[in-house]
């Protein structure tokens, strides 16, 4: 017997219109937290939607150089803090960037605002 139960595979689920989709799949926007569980007991159409979600933050780009985060050792690419810099964009980097660019900018900001 399976540690648990597939509930995607069973009909369990009623067949949602074009607009209850929609508005599923924005709850799930709204509410989920990316890489956290995802609840087998939720509709497929809002588990479908979480898994989108994770892999939109598994692809996500450095703001700097524009190359793919890597996954680091738990499978997630959350990258670094990029301010001062990718306001704009979604303020993350990637581990070189930070090293050769962002870290080099801070300590330069925090030793100009010291002589002030």
């Amino acid at each position: 017997m399976p540690p648990y139960i597939n509930f995607r595979n069973m009909k369990l689920f009623r067949d949602l219109s074009k607009e209850e989709e929609k508005e599923f799949r924005q709850w799930a926007r709204d509410n989920y937290v990316p890489f956290s569980d995802i609840n087998k007991a939720y509709h497929p159409i809002v588990q479908d939607e979480c898994e989108q979600i994770n892999k939109e933050k598994n692809n996500l780009k450095c703001c700097l150089c524009g190359n793919i985060i890597p996954t680091n050792s738990f499978g997630l690419n959350l990258g670094q803090n990029a301010e001062p810099y990718g306001y704009a964009n979604n303020n993350k980097c990637c581990d070189e960037c930070n090293l050769s660019i962002v870290i080099p900018t801070r300590l330069y900001i925090a030793n100009y605002n010291g002589n002030n």
